[in-house]
């Protein structure tokens, strides 16, 4: 898909991320009084490297991140990210 259809490869992230965006709004109204922080896991990394593109993951994913932090971040919690194996191309990211 990703080489196929550039477009649908897009949309899918984007539509995941809209989901994503939906769930945490939706948990910071009905939770926010019992949460000191919010966790989120995603396993991006394999063994010796990220398990996509270190280029899909910044312009795909990291975007879709943000937008969950920010809510996270607007309701004066914390956001944790999870993940495991090695990640280390997009640590600083």
């Amino acid at each position: 898909m990703q080489y196929l259809d550039h477009e649908l490869f897009a949309d899918l992230f984007n539509k995941i991320g809209d989901l994503f965006v939906t769930l945490w709004s939706q948990m910071k109204e009905q939770y926010k009084d019992i949460f000191v922080f919010c966790r989120m896991g995603d396993d991006l990394g394999y063994k010796n490297s990220t398990m996509l593109e270190t280029s899909i993951i910044r312009k795909h994913i990291m975007p879709q991140y943000q937008k969950m932090i920010d809510i996270v971040d607007n309701s004066g919690k914390k956001f944790l990210l999870h993940s495991r194996d090695n990640i280390f191309d997009i640590m600083d990211d």
